[in-house]
């Protein structure tokens, strides 16, 4: 049984689980490359369009407003750690030590910038 492991909250990744079950019903590695081969075969009522609108479809929408309502919280979580990293990036900015580093960066720009003209500058000086 190959699986990758899931960075989930349940720790456990569902076809790993389900695989671990499965796999001692007869011909299960077949059964389910046939399966999966149908739900990508190029045909317009292939088995991923049959399983979407008959079973994850109508779930979806029966669930759409406690989904939304998670997203919602997740993006109201994520967004006021975004706000505190930028507070923190400036916080930091402003210090003397970020000053010093931005001033650190600009001579070292200042000093590629030279080194790339004058291996450019070398070039054409050899082409002529």
């Amino acid at each position: 049984v190959v699986s990758t492991q899931s960075t989930g909250s349940s720790g456990i990744n569902a076809e790993y689980a389900a695989d671990l079950i499965l796999f001692w019903i007869p011909m299960y590695d077949l059964i389910k490359c046939l399966f999966l081969v149908w739900c990508m075969w190029p045909i317009a009522n292939n088995g991923s369009a049959i399983v979407y609108n008959s079973i994850l479809r109508p779930w979806l929408l029966k669930n759409e407003s406690r989904i939304d309502a998670r997203l919602e919280k997740v993006a109201g979580k994520v967004n006021k750690y975004v706000d505190d990293a930028k507070r923190e990036a400036s916080t930091f900015a402003e210090s003397g030590t970020g000053q010093m580093l931005n001033a650190s960066a600009q001579v070292a720009a200042q000093t590629a910038s030279q080194q790339i003209d004058e291996a450019l500058n070398e070039e054409k000086d050899k082409d002529q």
